[in-house]
């Protein structure tokens, strides 16, 4: 007997399938936030101030993409839940 291992996430709550599918990526940004964190503390006094911009430049530069696309993700995903709930 074969059994499914993964979540459907077009039945059931929504926010329950919000949730499941957006744990894992902000699980993820939370370890890359702590990661820069540590980084900086690191690098801000051993380095110097030229190295610790350079830090925090790059952190600006990976966190944009990232927000980006979960945002463009999740928007489309919430209207057209809305939307098949109204339909209902």
């Amino acid at each position: 007997m074969q059994t499914n291992d993964y979540q459907n996430l077009h039945t059931g709550s929504v926010w329950k399938s919000l949730l499941i599918f957006a744990l894992p990526i902000f699980l993820g940004m939370i370890f890359q936030t702590l990661y820069t964190v540590t980084d900086t503390i690191i690098i801000g006094q051993f380095a110097g101030k030229t190295a610790l911009a350079a830090i925090e430049s790059v952190f600006s530069l990976t966190r944009f993409p990232i927000n980006f696309l979960l945002g463009s993700l999740l928007v489309p995903l919430l209207l057209f839940h809305s939307i098949m709930a109204l339909k209902n």
